[in-house]
């Protein structure tokens, strides 16, 4: 009797590739990291924006937020225009910026109000490590992720713009995870997951215009695998439809605002122009100086020729793709910012911040490259755990005296606007009016409390020191020349308050009072020598209602001694006289003073026939 014919083996089970296996632990690290980061800016977080693009985005936020759109009409010649509100041919002011991060900002407005929506970037950062470490899962073992991660937590650009208020951690964040889609799809080809991406990435022009040439390394990437999936022509047309729903009514808007659906706020100032060969020219080698230096350090290197391996590896067809695609989204990016007229500044916080979603690229790349170094045995396997913790321990050394100057900083800038801030709340009504100059200016404007006026329009508009009509920055004089400070606007505000210091003065008190109306008072925000000269005026007199102390400055040498201490802000050197608010450092608004002093306006009141025979 032959014996009984033994079962058939049960199918193996799939094998995860072993830097996918064993990693509960990396996931473990990855949560203490992030808290870590998040009590690191808990402790660095202070409720204000002090630089002059955190107004352009906040702002449009939380005027789409009470008003439902991102326009507006001026209601009194004495209100305050950021710098970034630009005058269209219709008479509307509109912001430059497209509104997607505003629309994020006027979501975390609603729930959490003014100070609870400045927590968005630290966030984001949150956000954008946790995708940064999820990629890096599919190209690194648990180790190499959680230190290239640890890397990007500790990186001195990174950290600043998670507590500053632009938009490029939040194209960061974006970015990150249409890429972990992206390669989910290589992977496994969902319908789903095409979209998704293309959903997700399709958010990085409604963002930031200019950052939609890396969808050139996204669409390498997609027709790499058009061999792979049946049916490919549906996944390009997921992918389409993903791209579309921000796209779409991000160009019927510009339609509507700006008259044709390709054009942006940026044309208004001719910034269109500010792409050329010139400009590659001077800025390319000063970009790679500062990316290989105080930007991303020795990755930057690591991480291009990482790409480049990734890219002509022979082993494995999806990390050829892989490469193509980090090629692809850096490649173009690096080049287009390298050619803008916009020229780099000595602070690499400010320089390289159109750069900063590029960095986790460059530091998954160059991890890579070290890992696979390991790997194929030309170091020892111990060197694995040696080089991952050596390269972090680096890094911090490298920027921990950075990070604390820029922490240092944007403290400075934010602590006496936030103390103004809460001041005016307890001591004025919503709809007071509020007057003052600098970027105290730009945080009371994004509050949205009060009415704002500014001061600085009393010099004239622009100043003398202001830009001619069609003049650019520096020597470039074209008509369509790049003019940020946009000559149309100029014109106008110099236009509103013209004749001597005291017929300026008087229309200006004039306007507030009209812009107040009955039931609404009047207050001037500035130190008690500014307050001086507004003692005793023929139309009415400032009395003090409340002073605010403001913090000691740190020294030069703790800050940095960087150019946003000199005034810069990271801009070209503003003209020596106001140019409608926004410009200058930390303490613009307060000359250095350690008291603000907030004055309530009270009108004089006409004389009558019983007074007039008093004084005779």
């Amino acid at each position: 009797m032959s014996p009984p014919p033994s079962p058939a083996p049960l199918p193996a089970a799939p094998v995860p590739p072993p830097h996918r296996r064993r990693s509960g632990w990396a996931w473990a690290g990855l949560a203490i990291l992030l808290a870590l980061h998040l009590a690191w800016l808990w402790a660095r977080f202070t409720p204000a924006i002090a630089e002059p693009d955190d107004n352009g985005y906040f702002a449009q936020g939380t005027r789409l937020a009470q008003e439902g759109r991102s326009w507006f009409l001026p209601e009194s010649d004495a209100q305050y225009l950021g710098m970034h509100w630009l005058l269209t041919p219709s008479g509307r002011y509109l912001c430059r910026y497209p509104p997607g991060l505003s629309l994020l900002v006027a979501g975390a407005y609603g729930i959490g109000g003014w100070q609870g929506c400045l927590w968005l970037n630290p966030l984001l950062s949150v956000l954008a490590l946790a995708g940064s470490f999820v990629l890096a899962r599919r190209l690194l073992a648990p180790g190499w992720a959680l230190a290239a991660t640890a890397v990007l937590a500790a990186n001195p650009t990174w950290l600043h713009h998670a507590l500053a208020g632009d938009s490029h951690m939040a194209v960061t964040a974006v970015l990150v995870w249409g890429l972990v889609l992206l390669l989910c799809w290589g992977e496994q080809g969902r319908l789903w997951q095409i979209g998704a991406a293309g959903l997700v990435l399709g958010c990085i022009p409604a963002i930031r215009y200019a950052d939609a040439v890396m969808g050139a390394g996204a669409a390498l990437y997609v027709l790499w695998h058009g061999r792979r999936f049946p049916h490919f022509g549906r996944h390009c047309l997921a992918a389409a439809a993903g791209v579309a729903i921000p796209v779409v009514p991000l160009l019927l808007r510009n339609q509507e605002l700006l008259g044709a659906f390709w054009r942006t706020g940026y044309s208004l100032t001719h910034e269109e122009t500010g792409f050329g060969w010139s400009y590659f020219r001077a800025h390319a080698i000063t970009y790679l100086r500062q990316l290989n230096g105080d930007a991303v350090g020795l990755l930057f290197a690591l991480g291009l020729a990482g790409m480049a391996a990734m890219a002509l590896t022979r082993d494995r067809r999806d990390t050829r793709a892989r490469g193509v695609l980090l090629l692809g989204l850096t490649l173009p990016m690096l080049l287009v910012y390298m050619a803008y007229y916009w020229a780099p500044q000595q602070d690499a916080a400010m320089t390289l911040r159109f750069l900063l979603p590029l960095f986790p690229a460059y530091v998954l790349a160059g991890c890579w490259l070290l890992k696979e170094t390991v790997r194929t045995r030309a170091l020892p396997p111990a060197a694995g755990p040696l080089l991952a913790g050596g390269l972090v321990v680096f890094q911090l050394l490298w920027g921990g005296a950075e990070v604390t100057a820029q922490a240092a900083q944007l403290h400075a800038q934010k602590e006496p606007l936030a103390r103004v801030t809460l001041a005016l709340e307890a001591a004025t009504a919503p709809g007071d009016v509020v007057a003052g100059s600098g970027n105290l200016l730009q945080q009371l404007d994004f509050v949205r409390r009060w009415k704002v006026a500014d001061l600085s329009l009393l010099q004239g508009g622009s100043g003398p020191g202001g830009p001619p009509p069609g003049a650019g920055f520096g020597a470039d004089h074209r008509p369509d020349a790049p003019s940020p400070m946009q000559a149309a606007k100029q014109t106008e505000l110099r236009q509103k308050y013209t004749g001597t210091p005291a017929e300026r003065r008087k229309k200006f008190l004039a306007d507030l009072q009209a812009w107040a109306g009955t039931g609404n008072a009047i207050y001037l925000v500035g130190t008690e020598r500014s307050l001086k000269e507004w003692d005793g005026l023929p139309e009415g007199r400032f009395q003090v209602v409340a002073r605010v102390a403001l913090p000691a400055q740190p020294s030069r040498r703790a800050m940095g001694g960087g150019p946003m201490m000199m005034g810069g802000g990271g801009f070209p050197p503003p003209p020596p006289d106001g140019m409608g608010g926004g410009f200058g450092g930390p303490m613009d608004g307060f000359g250095g003073a350690t008291e603000a002093v907030i004055a309530k306006f009270t009108a004089q009141k006409p004389a009558t026939a019983e007074t007039s025979a008093a004084r005779h």
